[in-house]
Formats: structure tokens, C-alpha cells, sequence
């Protein structure tokens, strides 16, 4: 009994050394994050790595995941949302604080709207950013619409009014035997109506004729769309293809109307083409198999093959004739252009002929003109165009209340810029830069009153002015502003008093500290300075090593650390020998 029970342990012993240790792969990367418990050779059951987001990124879900055979689901990090000034204005809104500044929120972070005078709101102000992306709510302007526009060939639908609110729609209704083009709804918005719609004409055209037959009705000068007509032969004849089209959009379907071929395998006469003709006059009857000619007007291209043949009482497809293309005076006279290679008012060439072309003496080639070696496409030409040669602009123009900055000359060269500033007490209005183009100065600034006096310029927190604050400032006062030594200022350092409000200050970003204390408690020091502090702006690198006698910990993050708004991701070393 005794050797049975060591037999069974034995056995028991050697199944579990040979138990397979399950492992991982690699542990997952994620966006905008990183892993911030250090990198192994080989991660195995149990093995556990922490991940970290970028500065402004939510991490959801834990920042721990755990190898079972295989990861579990790693965390995400939800990207801030970016609300700009321009954004605003566009939108007609505020922020809850009344004013429009660009401002950054994280993920799940909520902010409020209001509208601007005269709009009004039709959802709900507050609203939140999920992962990088905000729905704004909607203003909508209070001025109300009058009549809504005429139409040509439809009905409103509903009784008119004189006047509509803002967010009203109006549909249209075409006519019997007109088409919609366009979206049948239009909206007030800010006063305004959106674009009508337009009725085209959607009945057709008498239905085409055909040799040795034709329709059983009375033809008619229009057909409703939807409206049919049906075909039928002369005597002894058979017809091939649809017997019946149908009016649709203007056009008839199918678009090749039925023949009448006759049964004994004859052909009518052969059929007629445009701007072409055949050589011979047309017989009423052909025996099988004849062949008959064609040839075109002059300077019309033929295209395809000449001959047509009588084959079972149908002809073979007959040739086309392209039409030739016109250059004349008043198309060259209109793009400032000229033929390159003859001289003379007017140019005939067949289709896929190329024409060549050059600028008019005094004119340069426009870029945004097409090649000057034009095909003849079907009797179009695609016509390059040239523009006036640039010439000299003379003195700036002169503005009430205001003057051109720097020293003013006689003349300028195309493209020169001049740049305006008002006087004491008035504000620019417009851009202050003017341009010359082609001898003439764009539309130059006014300089309209200023809107008043500043008080105390605001307050930056780890920064000041560069003078002492007064109580309040004229108009277009311009102060300076520094952060403490270290930290870095982000925005403009000049704030200006414009219509009584000072500009956006800017911000100072904390620098990090490094000390004895916080190197001594990872076991590492600075790499490159011998002191026991280091002060390091927001941005900047410090490279770290271990201490001596110290190795680095695999868990440990990168020895190469950016500061980052005040903060630093110290790296960790452990005494060497130990395993952790």
C-alpha cells in the first residue's frame, strides 16, 4: 500500500513540473497614452502593466491590465475638446461668462452657451465633450422673414403669409407637366429666406418619326410626363425594337424609337444625318446587301466608317459629321488673346484640330487660364485667356483721422503693401493693410471713434506688468507683461485697451523642480549637472541615470523626462543584485 501511495505521487509530481506557465504577447499600445510601469522581455501569467495619458486626456476604464493567457482590455484616452474664438463668432454664441475666448475642456467636462443679441436658443445651452468632440447648441436669429419668393410654374403649399419666424419652412409644388429641381423646402434664417427651388419643363417634344410607319394617334405639339405613344408599320412590314415610349423628364424612353423592316429583307432609304449626306440620291428601296455612301459638309470631321450596308431590311450605323470650330475677332478680342501662327480675323478648323494662341501685345498670361494650345472638341474650343500687364500704383490714399505708417513714396511696385494707423482717440476699422494690384490700390481703412477708456489691466497668476498698474488707461494704451524667472510665458506679452477692454493676457507656465530628495527617494541623480536642484522650464528635457551601485528598474519609466506644466515622471532604479 505504502509503495502504491508513493507511485501516485510521483506521478502526481511529474504532471505538475510539466504544467505549461501560459504567457502574453506583447501588451497592447493605446492612443494618446503610454506604459508607465517599464517594459520586460517576457510578460507571463499574473504579470500586471500600467498605462498613463498624455497631459489633457481622460483615462477611462483601469489604468491596469493583467496577462491571463492573454491581456485584459486595456484603458482609453478620450481627447479634450477645443472651443475656438472664431467658432463662436460663427455661431453667433457666448460662453457662460458672456465672452468669446478659446478655451479647452476634457472629456465628460460640460460647458455652457448663451447666444448673441437678437438670436435666441432651440436646444439646450449646456452641453459636453465626449472624446475630443462637442455638439453646439443652435441660435437662431429672432428677425422674422417676409413673403416667401415667387416661383415661376409652382404653388406654395399652405396659405401665404406676410411674414414668418425664424426656423419656418415653406414647401413648393410644381405645375402639372414641370419637374422639381432643387430641395421643394425652404427656411427662414436670420431674416433671410434659403435658396428656392426651380419648375423645369418636363413634357416632351412631339415623338420622333420613323420610316414606314408612325404612331396610331394624331401626334400633338407636348406630352405629359408619364403620357405614351405607340407605333405601328406600313403594310407587309415588321417593326423591331419597342413598339411604345413613354414621356419621362422631358425626354422620351426608350431614346431609339422601333424600324420597320421589311420582310424579305429590303431596306428603306438609308438614314439621314446631320450637316452630311449620301454622295448619290436616295432610292426608296434596297436589295439586301447594297451599300451606300456618305460624305460630309466642308470643314465637318467624319467620323466612323463612310459606307452604311442593307443588312436582313436594316442599315449598318451610319458615320457622324463633328462640326468645325470658329476662331473669331470678337471671342479673341474678349480674352485679350491672338491667333499664334496666321493673321487674320477668323479661323475655321475641323474637330481635333489643334489651335494655337498667344497674349495681345500689353497682356501676360492669366494662371488661371486654360492651355493655349486649344482642341477643336466638337465644335468647341476651350479658349486660354491673358490679363493686363501689371503696372505701377502711385501715393497712398489719404484717411480721415489716420496715417500710412513709414515714409511714404511716388510710386509702388505691383504686389507692395502700405499699412494705416488712426490717431489718438480712434479705432481702425477694417484691415489696416492696403495692396496694389494692377495699378490700383485695394479699398484703404476708416478710422472711426474709440470706445473708451481701461481700468486696471488683469491680473496673470507667477507673473505681473512691467510698471506700476494705474487706475485706468487712455485708448490703444499698450502695457507689457513678464512671468517670475523660470516660467514660460504662453500667449502675446503686449495686452491693448481697444473699445474699453483690455485684450487676452497671457498665461506663465510653471517650471519643475528636481531635488536631492525626490532623486534620493528613486535611487538616480542628474546625468549632466553636479548640483543637488535643478529648476527646468515647462518643455524642456532633464536626463536622469542611477545612482552608483544602482541599476535600473525594469518598471521604471523613461530616464529622458520632459516637464510638462510643472510636473515630472521621475525614473527609478533599484540596488544591484536584487530583483526588485
Amino acid at each position: 500500500m505504502t509503495l502504491l501511495r508513493c507511485i501516485l505521487i510521483q506521478i502526481l509530481l511529474t504532471y505538475s513540473s510539466q504544467k505549461e506557465v501560459r504567457a502574453c504577447e506583447e501588451p497592447p499600445d493605446i492612443d494618446f497614452g503610454y506604459i508607465v510601469s517599464g517594459e520586460k522581455s517576457e510578460y507571463v501569467e499574473s504579470d500586471r502593466v500600467q498605462y498613463r495619458c498624455y497631459p489633457g486626456y481622460t483615462l477611462i476604464q483601469s489604468e491596469w491590465i493583467t496577462c491571463n493567457g492573454s491581456w485584459t482590455p486595456p484603458p482609453k484616452c478620450l481627447a479634450p475638446c477645443t472651443i475656438t474664438k472664431q467658432q463662436l463668432e460663427d455661431k453667433n454664441m457666448f460662453l457662460r461668462s458672456g465672452r468669446r475666448r478659446t478655451v479647452v475642456i476634457q472629456s465628460a467636462q460640460i460647458i455652457e452657451f448663451s447666444c448673441s443679441k437678437g438670436y435666441k436658443l432651440t436646444t439646450p445651452s449646456v452641453r459636453a465633450c465626449v472624446d475630443g468632440h462637442i455638439h453646439f447648441p443652435l441660435c437662431i436669429s429672432e428677425v422674422q422673414c417676409g413673403v416667401v419668393p415667387s416661383v415661376e410654374n409652382a404653388v406654395i403649399k399652405g396659405e401665404a403669409r406676410d411674414s414668418y419666424k425664424s426656423g419656418e419652412t415653406v414647401r413648393y409644388q410644381c405645375h402639372q407637366g414641370f419637374s422639381m429641381i432643387g430641395a421643394p423646402d425652404i427656411t427662414c434664417r436670420g431674416g433671410n429666406w434659403t435658396k428656392p427651388p426651380t419648375c423645369a419643363d418636363g413634357t416632351c417634344a412631339p415623338p420622333p418619326d420613323i420610316a414606314m410607319g408612325g404612331i396610331l394617334e394624331t401626334k400633338r405639339l407636348r406630352y405629359f410626363p408619364g403620357e405614351r405613344v405607340d407605333y405601328q408599320c406600313q403594310h407587309g412590314l415588321n417593326l423591331t425594337g419597342s413598339q411604345t415610349l413613354t414621356c419621362m423628364e422631358g425626354e422620351w424612353s426608350p431614346a431609339e424609337p422601333p424600324e420597320c423592316r421589311d420582310a424579305t429583307g429590303k431596306c428603306g432609304p438609308p438614314p439621314t444625318i446631320e450637316n452630311g449626306d449620301t454622295i448619290y440620291f436616295a432610292l426608296p428601296f434596297y436589295e439586301l446587301g447594297s451599300v451606300v455612301e456618305y460624305k460630309c459638309k466642308t470643314t465637318y470631321a467624319l467620323v466612323g466608317s463612310r459606307f452604311v450596308r442593307c443588312d436582313f431590311g436594316q442599315w449598318t450605323n451610319p458615320p457622324t459629321c463633328r462640326e468645325p470650330c470658329a476662331a473669331s475677332t470678337n471671342e479673341m478680342e474678349k480674352n485679350n488673346i491672338r491667333l499664334k501662327w496666321m493673321h487674320g480675323d477668323k479661323l475655321v478648323v475641323s474637330s481635333g484640330d489643334v489651335v494655337e494662341f498667344e497674349c495681345k501685345r500689353g497682356y501676360v498670361n492669366d494662371p488661371t487660364s486654360p492651355s493655349f494650345r486649344a482642341w477643336c472638341l466638337r465644335g468647341v474650343l476651350i479658349y486660354p485667356k491673358c490679363k493686363l500687364r501689371e503696372t505701377l500704383c502711385g501715393t497712398v490714399p489719404s484717411i480721415l483721422n489716420g496715417i500710412p505708417e513709414g515714409r511714404t513714396r511716388d510710386y509702388y511696385e505691383p504686389g507692395a503693401t502700405v499699412r494705416y494707423q488712426c490717431q489718438e482717440g480712434f479705432d481702425i476699422s477694417a484691415t489696416p493693410v492696403i495692396t496694389c494690384q494692377a495699378g490700383k490700390w485695394s479699398t484703404p481703412p476708416t478710422c472711426v471713434e474709440g470706445g473708451g477708456r481701461c481700468g486696471k489691466p488683469p491680473a496673470i497668476d507667477n507673473g505681473d506688468i512691467t510698471f506700476f498698474p494705474l487706475n485706468d488707461y487712455d485708448p490703444h494704451s499698450t502695457l507689457e507683461y513678464k512671468c517670475k524667472h523660470l516660467y514660460v510665458m504662453r500667449g502675446s506679452q503686449f495686452v491693448s485697451c481697444k473699445s474699453g477692454q483690455w485684450t487676452d493676457p497671457p498665461v506663465c507656465i510653471e517650471p519643475c523642480t528636481a531635488s536631492e530628495e525626490d532623486m534620493a527617494k528613486n535611487n538616480i541623480q542628474l546625468k549632466w549637472s553636479p548640483g543637488h536642484k535643478l529648476y527646468s522650464p515647462s518643455g524642456d528635457v532633464i536626463e536622469f541615470t542611477c545612482k552608483r551601485g544602482y541599476v535600473k528598474d525594469p518598471e521604471s519609466p523613461p530616464f529622458r523626462v520632459r516637464c510638462l506644466e510643472g510636473e515630472l515622471t521621475y525614473p527609478k532604479c533599484r540596488l544591484r543584485g536584487t530583483s526588485g
